[in-house]
């Protein structure tokens, strides 16, 4: 009997060890689209597969999850598989985190820290500059190439290819070209889609529609139908260049976007000024 339960805590540590490895590669940077799939195949393969998959997703967020993003990232560095096989506590700050933006990302194929931006390649020759905070995930079929934005902002440069339509899902809607370059934007509870050349068709889950072309910009949202605008592209994604500029935007949209790309924090004490904004600009005739 004591054969057994060695053989069965010799097993339990084994997984512990595969998963928690998988959990470092595929949060390393360098994490493939095909090492997210062969991770979804490796985690089915058993209950105690998935077991030691989300014993070690609870772990690395239940020790990174808490503090500045320096110390989340110098935590997660310190992730052992001895934690892993001995993190019950850290179960319960796992577990809390699971249903939230920060599980979603996690378990997206691709995904950036605060401060921390991306450009990433993908199999069709598509390219995707991912800004900071942010995650997606990638879908490529022989009918459509399908792009889910969790949270955050990307920039896509599609390779053309007029077989297979390039979508881009986020927060109900989604935007579907052929080949162009286009930038998405979830943020203040809307999703931003402006278009930096050819043409991108928009849809919401309100039946809502329309067909941008250059320095277009469309929004759409739970609480507002959508809309277009036109704004200047190279504005709305100077964030790619290193800049940051801010124009009929909240303040408290402003702040939020300064603390993505860094680790400090700022407060708005006065409701009143964390809603001064300037003016909209005019919509699209």
């Amino acid at each position: 009997m004591r054969r057994q339960s060695e053989g069965s805590a010799n097993s339990e540590r084994a997984l512990s060890d595969e998963a928690i490895d998988w959990i470092v590669k595929l949060q390393s940077g360098h994490a493939t689209a095909d090492d997210a799939r062969a991770f979804r195949d490796w985690r089915g393969r058993s209950l105690a597969h998935e077991a030691a998959a989300q014993k070690a997703e609870a772990i690395w967020y239940g020790v990174g999850v808490a503090g500045e993003p320096a110390q989340q990232a110098e935590r997660r560095k310190r992730v052992t598989r001895r934690a892993v096989l001995g993190g019950g506590a850290a179960l319960v700050a796992g577990a809390a985190v699971m249903s939230s933006g920060v599980f979603r990302s996690f378990l997206a194929d691709y995904a950036t820290g605060s401060g921390e931006q991306r450009t990433i390649t993908l199999a069709d020759g598509s390219t995707v500059q991912l800004n900071a905070s942010s995650a997606f995930s990638v879908e490529l079929k022989p009918e459509r190439r399908t792009i889910t934005l969790h949270e955050g902002q990307a920039t896509f440069a599609v390779a053309a290819d007029a077989e297979r339509p390039f979508i881009v899902r986020a927060a109900g809607g989604e935007a579907r070209v052929l080949g162009t370059q286009f930038d998405v934007d979830i943020r203040d509870g809307k999703v931003f889609v402006t278009v930096i050349e050819g043409r991108v068709a928009v849809a919401d889950t309100r039946q809502g529609q329309a067909e941008l072309g250059a320095n277009e910009q469309a929004i759409y949202g739970a609480a507002a139908p959508l809309s277009t605008l036109a704004v200047n592209a190279e504005q709305v994604t100077a964030w790619r260049r290193g800049r940051l500029v801010f124009e009929n935007r909240r303040l408290d949209s402003v702040i939020a976007e300064i603390a993505r790309q860094g680790s400090g924090t700022v407060l708005i004490l006065n409701p009143e000024i964390a809603a001064l904004e300037t003016p909209s600009p005019e919509p699209c005739r």
